[in-house]
C-alpha cells in the first residue's frame, strides 16, 4: 500500500502536466483572454510608430457637422465630397466606412411630398436629378469601395442576390471552412452597390472582451467569400482583380495575397493589427475637402477612408492601444500595416510549437526538482519564466511576432507548486525529526504549543521585544588545558545539561552552545508573558545549580568552575536566518550584542550576573546593586548596569550591599570623592568592585575629571 501511494505521488506531477497539456489543446476562452491581454500589454507599451503610408481618413467630425449640417448629409453633398477628393485632392481610392441602406430622405422629391406646392412646381421637383443617382454616377466614375455591414447573429432571412465584386481564388484547398460565417447583411441600395468599383464589409466581430484585435479579412456568406473594407480598398489601389486565399489541405488559412502583397493571418483568416496611437495628422475633416481647404498634394495617390469620429454617430471601437478608437481608423491601420510591412504575425504552427515546448519544459522541470531539489528547481523555473517572457517581448518588439508567454508560465508555476507539495508530503517524516530536534531547545510546553499552532512560528524574521541571556565559564581555556578530552567532555555535559533544563523549564529557548557558553532567549517563537522575570529566575537558578555542581566536583577531587551571566531585553529580529534546506532559528540585533557584552563585564566588576537598566525596570521585584554607567564596546550610548542579587527582598547582607552601593554610586557621580571612598570601602563581599572604584577615585583625586564628565565608563574590551 505504501509503495502504491509513493508511486501515485511520484506520478502526480506528470498527471498535472498532462492535464495542462490537454487544456492547452482545447484552449478555452479564459486562456485565450489572458493571452490576448498579454499581447495588448505589448501593444500598449510599444505601439507602432507614425506611418508614412499614403492612407488617410476623411473624417465626418464635429467640425463637419457644424459646417454642413447633421448626418446623414444629402447624397449630392456626398457626391461632391467624392468628386473633390478625386479631382481636386488627387486621391487614388476612396472607401466608405458608411452604409447607404435607404434612399436619400433629404432628396427634394421626397421632402416635397409634405409641402403644399402647386402641381407644376411639384412636377419640376420630380424631374430634377435624383440625389441617389447623382451619388451613383460619382461612384461609377471613380474607384470607390462601398461599405456594408454583416450581421453574425440574426433571425432574418439572408439576402440571396448579394455577391462580392471580386472572387476569392483558393490556393491549396477547396474552401475556407474556418473563416467567420455571416447570417445577414445590411447593404447599400442597389444602384450605389452596382455603381461602386468594389464593396467591402466594415463590421467587426470583436473578441469576447469586446476588443478588436484581429479583424477577419474575409467573411463567408451564402457560400461566397467577401473581403473586408480595407482589403478591398487596397485591391483597387493596386488596380488588380487578383485576390488569393492561401490554405492548407485542411482548409486552415495561411494568409491572403493581393497581387505581390502577402497578408499573413491565423488559421481562421484573422489579421492581427499592429496598432499605433491615434494620429491627428491622418484625419482630414470632410468639410475641408468639401471647401478645398486641404494642404496641396497631401492626399495625392492616397487610399482614403470616409468615416466618423463624431461621438453621436456611434462608430467607436475598443482596441489594445485605445479604449475608444473610431472604427474607420482600424481599417486605415490595417492597410498601413500591410504597406509599411509592420503587421503582427503569429506563426501558422505557433500553437503546435508552444504545446511541444510546454510538454518538454514541464518534464524537464519535474526532473530538475526531483534530482536537484526545490531551490535549484525554483531557480530553473524562474529562469524559464524570465527566458520565455524575454523571448516573447523581443519577438514582438523586433520581429512583430506574437509568442504566448502566459500558458507556459502558468504551467511552470503549477507543476512546480504541485511537485513541491508532493516533496513536502514525502518529507513529512523528516519534518517530524526536525520537530523532535526542537524539543532539545524548547520546553515541552512550547513544543506542544507549536505542534497545535504552527502558524505562530513565523520563519523568515520578525521584530519582537525579547530577553537574551548569555552565560560563560570563567577561565575555561586554562581549565581545559588541565583535562583530557574525555574529562573535559564529561565536565561540559554535566554542566550544560542542568543549565539547559533550567532555561527550558522557565519557558526559555536555547539558541546555541558556543563551547562552554550558552545563548538563550525568551518570548519567541511563542509570546511569553513576564519573560524578563523568567530570565532572571533562570540566571539565579543557574548560579544555585553551579554551587551544587562545584560541591559535588570538589568532593570528587575534580576542578570547580565559575560562571558569569549577562541579561538584557530589547527589540530584536528573530526567525529563520538560514535557507529552506537548513535553518537556524536565532536572534539578531543590538540588544543581543549588548547582552553578550554584559556577560563579558562580569569579570571586570567581580559579579556573577549583570543585567541592564531596561531589565531592572521590567523586573520590579529584582534586588540589584548598581555597578556603573558604561558604554560597552561597539556602542556609543551608555547604559546603566546592575548586579542581580536576588528576586524579592533577598538576605539582609544582600539588602545592605545594595543600599551601600546605591549610596556610594550617588556620591561617586556627584564627585564627592571622600564620601564615595568611605562607602565603597565598607562594601563587604564585593572586593573586585570595591578595588575598582577605589582606584578610580584615587585617579580622579590626582587629576579631576573634565567638566563634561557624566560618570560614563567606556569599556575597551568585550
Amino acid at each position: 500500500m505504501r509503495r502504491l501511494v509513493g508511486w501515485l505521488l511520484s506520478a502526480l506531477p506528470y498527471l498535472m502536466l498532462a492535464m495542462l497539456f490537454v487544456l492547452r489543446l482545447q484552449d478555452p476562452q479564459f486562456i485565450q483572454t489572458i493571452r490576448y491581454k498579454t499581447f495588448d500589454f505589448y501593444q500598449k507599451t510599444w505601439p507602432r510608430g507614425t506611418s508614412t503610408a499614403p492612407v488617410y481618413i476623411l473624417n465626418i467630425d464635429e467640425k463637419s457637422l457644424a459646417e454642413v449640417g447633421q448626418w446623414p448629409w444629402p447624397r449630392t453633398v456626398i457626391a461632391k465630397l467624392v468628386e473633390n477628393a478625386f479631382e481636386h485632392e488627387g486621391i487614388k481610392t476612396l472607401a466608405f466606412d458608411v452604409v447607404f441602406a435607404e434612399p436619400d430622405r433629404t432628396a427634394p422629391e421626397v421632402v416635397s411630398k409634405d409641402w403644399n406646392l402647386p402641381e407644376g412646381t411639384r412636377k419640376q421637383l420630380a424631374e430634377l436629378p435624383k440625389n441617389d443617382d447623382v451619388l451613383a454616377r460619382a461612384f461609377a466614375k471613380y474607384p470607390v469601395v462601398a461599405g456594408y455591414a454583416f450581421e453574425y447573429t440574426t433571425d432574418s432571412q439572408p439576402v440571396k442576390d448579394f455577391e462580392p465584386k471580386v472572387s476569392v481564388n483558393i490556393a491549396g484547398g477547396s474552401g475556407l471552412p474556418n473563416v467567420p460565417q455571416a447570417a445577414n447583411v445590411i447593404r447599400n441600395i442597389p444602384k450605389l452597390e452596382k455603381a461602386a468599383s468594389g464593396t467591402g464589409f466594415f463590421s467587426f466581430n470583436p473578441d469576447a472582451d469586446g476588443i478588436v484585435r484581429k479583424p477577419p479579412l474575409v467573411t463567408a456568406y451564402n457560400g461566397q467569400y467577401f473581403p473586408i473594407l480595407g482589403i478591398e480598398a487596397l485591391r483597387l489601389w493596386k488596380d488588380t482583380r487578383s485576390f488569393v486565399a492561401l490554405t492548407d489541405s485542411f482548409g486552415d488559412v495561411k494568409g491572403f495575397k493581393i497581387k505581390n502583397l502577402v497578408l499573413p493571418t491565423d488559421a481562421e483568416g484573422n489579421f492581427w493589427v499592429r496598432y499605433r496611437e491615434l494620429d491627428p495628422q491622418k484625419y482630414i475633416s470632410a468639410s475641408d475637402v468639401l471647401h478645398g481647404r486641404v494642404q496641396n498634394g497631401l492626399l495625392k495617390d492616397a487610399i482614403v477612408f470616409v468615416g466618423t469620429s463624431a461621438s453621436g454617430l456611434l462608430d467607436i471601437r475598443a482596441t489594445p492601444v485605445h479604449p475608444s478608437m473610431p472604427g474607420v481608423d482600424v481599417h486605415a491601420q490595417m492597410v498601413e500595416n500591410i504597406l509599411d510591412g509592420q503587421f503582427l504575425t503569429r506563426d501558422y504552427n505557433a500553437d503546435l510549437y508552444e504545446q511541444m515546448f510546454l510538454l518538454g519544459m514541464g518534464i524537464a522541470l519535474i526532473l530538475m526538482v526531483e534530482f536537484f531539489g526545490a531551490l535549484t528547481g525554483g531557480f530553473v523555473a524562474v529562469s524559464i519564466l524570465a527566458l520565455v517572457a524575454l523571448l516573447s517581448v523581443q519577438a514582438f518588439r523586433y520581429m512583430n511576432m506574437l509568442v504566448d508567454v502566459v500558458y507556459p508560465s502558468m504551467t511552470v508555476i503549477a507543476v512546480y507548486m504541485v511537485h513541491n507539495v508532493i516533496k513536502y508530503a514525502r518529507e513529512e517524516s523528516q519534518r517530524k525529526a526536525i520537530r523532535h530536534a526542537f524539543s532539545h531547545y524548547l520546553s515541552g510546553d512550547l513544543v506542544n504549543a507549536l505542534t497545535h499552532a504552527p502558524e505562530q512560528l513565523k520563519l523568515g524574521g520578525e521584530q519582537k521585544h525579547m530577553t537574551m541571556l548569555f552565560s560563560d565559564i570563567r577561565g575555561f581555556t586554562t581549565l581545559s588545558e588541565g583535562l583530557t578530552p574525555q574529562e573535559l567532555t564529561a565536565l561540559l555535559n554535566e554542566y550544560l545539561t542542568p543549565m539547559t533544563d533550567i532555561v527550558m523549564s522557565n519557558k526559555g529557548t536555547i539558541d546555541k552552545y558556543m563551547g562552554d557558553a550558552i545563548m538563550a532567549f525568551w518570548n519567541a517563537p511563542l509570546d511569553i508573558p513576564d519573560h524578563e522575570r523568567l530570565a532572571c529566575v533562570s540566571a539565579l537558578a543557574m548560579l544555585d545549580k553551579l554551587r551544587d555542581l562545584n560541591a559535588k566536583w570538589s568532593a570528587e577531587n575534580r576542578p570547580t568552575i565559575k560562571m558569569g551571566l549577562g541579561l538584557h531585553c530589547g527589540t530584536v529580529t528573530v526567525g529563520n536566518m538560514g535557507s529552506t534546506q537548513r535553518f537556524d532559528y536565532t536572534v539578531l540585533g543590538d540588544a543581543v550584542n549588548l547582552a553578550s557584552r554584559l556577560e563579558g563585564l562580569c569579570k571586570l566588576y567581580g559579579v556573577q550576573v549583570i543585567i541592564s537598566g531596561d531589565m531592572r525596570s521590567k523586573v520590579t521585584d529584582a534586588l540589584c546593586m548598581p555597578l556603573d554607567l558604561v558604554a560597552v564596546k561597539g556602542k556609543t550610548e551608555p547604559v546603566d548596569i546592575y548586579a542581580l542579587l536576588a528576586l524579592g527582598t533577598g538576605t539582609p547582607e544582600q539588602q545592605k550591599a545594595a543600599q551601600t552601593a546605591e549610596a556610594a554610586m550617588a556620591a561617586y557621580r556627584a564627585q564627592n570623592w571622600k564620601e564615595a571612598e568611605k562607602l565603597f570601602g565598607s562594601l563587604d563581599g564585593f572586593d573586585v568592585l570595591k578595588e575598582l572604584y577605589l582606584e578610580r577615585i584615587a585617579a580622579f583625586r590626582k587629576k579631576a575629571p573634565p567638566k563634561s564628565w557624566d560618570g560614563v565608563y567606556v569599556a575597551t574590551s568585550k
